[in-house]
């Protein structure tokens, strides 16, 4: 009896371990974004290892990501039973090699031009006879093109982040890039640019070794399919790519106010809020561009629900949080100080609910701002809220048409020049019962995908912040 026991328990114990060896692969990839970014390379994001995810947490299968060259990710999957790779172009020649899963999108090369293109192209060979100059990234699949096309007249550069401002100021007619590539920075050059031709076409899927468990990739491809179904995958994809025709990725929708965001002379957008926003969204892979809207237009331009948009710096607001998505906290700034009209108080700290307690005390804000949860829920109905800047506020305090407003610790300095006031003119008071520590975060639409705000999340984490 006892022998029958142990036989079975045996035998239990191989199914469990043969089951459990079934539901796990490994995962062999090379960095290529947006495909995937080994950022890190034991959790790589990216269009690839996103939607792959998902699919596997619904068919119940274990993955380890290991980043290694291309050479020796298809060794892996040749040689070990469990092993796949992402990113594999599922060509002919390829078909018999592997078993595979997929595809995540559709490959291949693509030629590109500016709107105002009208030459008619239907095919490589058009573009040899109208004499058109190529541009050409030689870091691009595209540069093998001059075997195949020696008549070409190429415009060869060092690398493919290049080529949507070199085509937009005309240093070559068209691009011919990897699709894929070209899409992902088009979306994060933010240029107006057309695909023009799609000169071949590659599913890009996920090569398995041909031993793999037969059961266990249908599985997963069931899950993927119900993925494409739901439009969970194209969400994915379109977060990195956007559209080929307009500027794709997220609008990053800010107001000038230094020190916290503003233009620099270059045209790029920088300050203490975000300066932090940049590294976040560049970290996370996902294309932005960024759009200057006067205050009162960021929360409806926020709350339009087709709007692929965010904001950074804001705090956190339970009305908001319930029509709009917040990410973590990526900016701890100095805490809230009163300004306040001369001769109105000679303290130097005081509590922000013994100051609104006087009533007939004329509190000024900007509208549409916020000035933490705290202070909110304690101004609420209290303040005269005007659709001007700061420095103005504060220069109707200076001339005792107010008596008091707040101001972020980070700003006084900036605004009290701004608004040609000094310490002898206006009262500095520190709030006693202002939290020490009020936390920003980047406010998006409902439009942007949650696995976007997941994203977001990751990055913030990865890079340590709030600082």
């Amino acid at each position: 009896m006892h022998t029958k026991h142990f036989i079975f328990g045996l035998l239990a114990a191989s199914l469990a371990v043969a089951a459990s060896a079934a539901d796990r692969l490994s995962i062999y990839y090379e960095n290529n974004p947006p495909l995937v970014f080994a950022r890190p390379p034991e959790h790589p994001s990216g269009i690839t290892p996103e939607i792959l995810n998902l699919a596997a947490a619904k068919a119940g299968i274990a993955l380890s990501y290991h980043e290694v060259p291309w050479s020796r990710a298809m060794a892996h999957v040749r040689s070990d039973a469990d092993a796949c790779a992402i990113g594999a172009g599922r060509t002919g020649d390829r078909e018999p090699q592997f078993r595979w899963v997929g595809p995540f999108l559709l490959g291949g090369l693509s030629i590109f031009a500016r709107k105002d293109f009208k030459t008619p192209i239907h095919s490589m060979e058009d573009v040899v006879h109208a004499g058109l100059r190529v541009g050409v990234s030689l870091d691009d699949i595209a540069a093998t093109l001059t075997d195949k096309y020696p008549q070409l007249q190429t415009v060869r550069f060092a690398h493919h982040n290049l080529a949507p401002k070199m085509l937009e100021a005309g240093r070559f007619d068209v691009w011919v890039s990897g699709r894929t590539l070209a899409l992902y920075q088009l979306s994060l050059a933010g240029v107006p640019i057309n695909e023009v031709l799609r000169v071949s076409t590659i599913p890009v899927a996920m090569a398995c070794n041909l031993n793999a468990d037969a059961a266990a990739l249908d599985r997963l491809q069931h899950a993927f399919d119900g993925l494409i179904q739901g439009g969970k995958a194209e969400d994915i994809r379109q977060s990195y790519l956007g559209d080929a025709n307009s500027p794709g990725g997220i609008a990053l929708i800010y107001t000038d106010r230094w020190p916290f965001m503003g233009a620099n002379e270059d045209g790029s957008v920088g300050g203490l809020l975000a300066a932090p926003a940049n590294h976040i969204f560049e970290a996370a892979g996902i294309p932005i561009h960024w759009k200057a809207v006067p205050q009162q237009r960021i929360l409806p331009s926020l709350l339009d629900s087709r709007s692929r948009a965010c904001s950074p710096g804001w705090y956190w607001n339970a009305e908001r949080a319930a029509k709009l998505r917040y990410s973590k906290p990526f900016y701890v700034d100095q805490p809230q100080v009163a300004l306040i009209r001369t001769g109105l108080t000679s303290d130097a700290k005081a509590r922000a609910a013994d100051l609104l307690a006087k009533s007939d005390l004329r509190l000024v804000l900007r509208a549409n701002m916020s000035h933490g949860e705290y202070l909110d829920r304690l101004v609420a109905g209290r303040a005269q809220l005007l659709q001007t800047d700061v420095p103005s506020i504060v220069r109707m305090v200076k001339a005792g048409h107010a008596d008091l407003t707040f101001l972020a610790g980070d700003e006084v300095e900036k605004v009290l020049a701004d608004a040609g006031a000094d310490a002898s003119e206006v009262k500095i008071v520190q709030l006693l019962d202002v939290p020490a520590k009020e936390p920003r975060h980047i406010l998006c639409s409902m439009a942007v995908p949650l696995t976007t705000m997941e994203r977001i999340d990751r990055a913030i984490q990865a890079l340590g912040m709030p600082l």
